[in-house]
């Protein structure tokens, strides 16, 4: 079956002078595991150098992810770990959320102090 997953969004964005509108019209893609699962939850993340993992569960190959930096102060970076080293490839500022492809399994690191992220990863 085609079209499991649906996404539509807006950005809004006015200050000054400068006034923009995007809107996304309905992204539709296609869920290829059998038998989909998901992943969620709140997870703490620390400050560790190397990231930490984000909770899989019985998510065996990542497609969308849901992604929300519930600190009120500490920025959260997600992105890819390898051989040790921490990639990041998003900053979520206090607050902030998402919703990202993911392509492997996803790593986050805190700023200075511990932070919650709260998060829905699904099968693609």
């Amino acid at each position: 079956m085609a079209d499991e997953i649906k996404l539509r969004g807006s950005l809004i964005v006015e200050k000054g002078t400068l006034k923009r509108k995007r809107i996304q019209s309905l992204s539709k893609f296609t869920l290829t595991a059998s038998d989909p699962q998901v992943s969620g939850g709140t997870q703490k993340i620390g400050t560790a150098a190397g990231g930490e993992a984000i909770g899989l569960n019985d998510v065996t190959t990542v497609g969308w992810a849901y992604l929300k930096n519930l600190d009120g102060t500490n920025f959260i970076e997600v992105g890819a770990e390898s051989g040790g080293t921490f990639h990041p490839a998003i900053k979520l500022l206090a607050g902030e959320w998402c919703f990202v492809p993911l392509t492997g399994t996803p790593f986050a690191r805190a700023d200075t102090a511990e932070a919650s992220l709260e998060f829905e990863i699904y099968d693609r």
